[in-house]
């Protein structure tokens, strides 16, 4: 059992698990972020952040990849309606990641991140995001209800049917800056690299 304020520091090598941080404010450190890798097996989000979790806690240095977000419920009830965050999700928390590599994930909205409600502030810091599909909204990242900062972070050859890189809508602001959005595409509506609603 870990409670605040515990860091967790994880050796490099591939792990099959889903993580959830379960309203702890820890830090889970990797070894390196190209070889400590968290693999979501397609079992839902790979990390999960949706009980409170503050700036204090902190993911970083691990790959996340291989998240599907259907079939595991958004809210409870609900499995595969508006499924979100495949790599990472992000509900009434605003936790802070950290030199990430976001890749090969799958959701509704949100294929690598997705980060609702509560109107909070996670920071999305130096994260490297490729290679994530949403078959809705935000490929690479999707928010709503949130107001995140993202600063220093590439986004690469995501996909989605609208905002394919990056799609910020509802109620949302936050700060935005620094960031590469290159060659990321939309299927079929609009905002290849990044759209605002």
């Amino acid at each position: 059992f870990s409670s605040d304020d515990d860091s967790v520091t994880v050796a490099a090598g591939t792990y099959m698990e889903n993580i959830n941080f379960r309203g702890r404010n820890i830090k889970v450190v990797g070894e390196n972020r190209e070889t400590t890798i968290i693999d979501g097996n397609q079992n839902g989000s790979v990390v999960t952040f949706k009980n409170g979790e503050s700036n204090d806690a902190l993911l970083s240095y691990l790959t996340v990849k291989n998240g599907s977000a259907y079939g595991i419920p958004w809210v409870e009830g609900m499995e595969d309606v508006g499924a979100r965050g495949g790599g990472i999700l992000i509900r009434y928390a605003e936790p802070s990641l950290s030199n990430l590599i976001i890749k090969e994930n799958i959701a509704e909205y949100g294929g690598g991140i997705a980060s609702d409600d509560g109107f909070l502030s996670p920071i999305l810091d130096s994260l490297y995001i490729y290679d994530n599909t949403a078959n809705s909204i935000g490929g690479g990242i999707f928010i709503e209800r949130s107001s995140p900062i993202i600063a220093s972070t590439t986004l690469i050859n995501n996909i989605s049917s609208y905002g394919g890189g990056i799609a910020i809508q509802n109620n949302s602001d936050g700060t935005v800056f620094n960031n590469s959005v290159v060659k990321n595409n939309f299927a079929n509506i609009t905002g290849g690299g990044m759209v605002l609603k």
